[in-house]
């Protein structure tokens, strides 16, 4: 009962953070001088947006990874921790979430390092918060890997 709380307070606090970031990210339509920066997803529909309704929602978020970033990362942070608690209740092998949790990590710190070119203070931010969890999370597995195979 404890880990149903918990994991519906995690997703609670992920869409919480996540609407905030939104929120925040919405200041990009009031900035048409950087929408030729900001608006990766908007590019990739409209060659050139000429008003505030052709940018795509997505965009907000990547607007408030650059230049707002404290709730995007919690909504990271919350995420993360809603994948880890809902772990055990996909699987019951230990073994097999270590190994998830190590591949998650991985995954973590390959899309730090190739997706995010740190063009301002918040998506720089933004990729060190990836690697932090990212390295969290493969430390955390390998650990328990290697805990779990010592007492086996």
């Amino acid at each position: 009962m404890k880990r149903y709380n918990a994991i519906i307070s995690a997703c609670f606090f992920s869409v919480f953070f996540l609407a905030l970031s939104i929120y925040e990210g919405s200041n990009i339509l009031d900035d048409p001088f950087d929408w030729e920066r900001s608006t990766p997803f908007t590019q990739l529909l409209i060659a050139d947006p000429s008003f505030p309704t052709d940018i795509v929602f997505l965009d907000y978020f990547v607007y408030a990874i650059k230049f707002y970033p404290f709730y995007p990362i919690l909504a990271l942070i919350s995420g993360v921790m809603l994948f880890v608690l809902s772990l055990p209740i996909i699987n019951r092998d230990k073994n097999t979430i270590n190994i998830l949790l190590v591949l998650m990590g991985i995954l973590g710190i390959s899309l730090s390092v190739s997706f995010f070119s740190a063009q301002s203070f918040g998506s720089a931010v933004y990729r060190y918060s990836f690697v932090i969890m990212g390295l969290f999370l493969t430390i955390y597995g390998g650990v328990s890997i290697a805990r779990n195979r010592r007492t086996a």
